[in-house]
């Protein structure tokens, strides 16, 4: 390159996702991720009291009850999260269509 040639910045591809805006998680998953938390601190709990107390029933019901409560409140949380971004994602597609139109 010499020095009479115009330096010419080279644009970087725009990357599909930087126009995306952050869809805000809702409330419903926020309160089954706060449910799964307890569950696992029902889980810990009955763990710990099952090795270190002689009443084994009622700390295996509680660590299963709460590893139950975790497992579900999590899995129902991703599910909230996964269909609130898909309904997103398909209100931008509508919404490109109608500019293109």
């Amino acid at each position: 390159m010499s020095v009479l040639e115009p330096h010419v910045q080279r644009e970087e591809p725009s990357r599909p996702h930087d126009d995306i805006q952050i869809y805000r998680r809702s409330d419903w998953c926020k309160f089954f991720i706060l449910l799964g938390v307890i569950g696992l601190i029902l889980a810990g709990v009955g763990t710990f009291l099952y090795f270190n107390s002689e009443s084994t029933s009622s700390s295996i019901i509680l660590l299963i009850v709460g590893l139950i409560t975790a497992i579900q409140s999590f899995f129902f949380s991703f599910l909230i999260n996964v269909f609130t971004d898909i309904r997103w994602f398909l209100s931008q597609i509508a919404e490109k269509q109608k500019e293109i139109k």
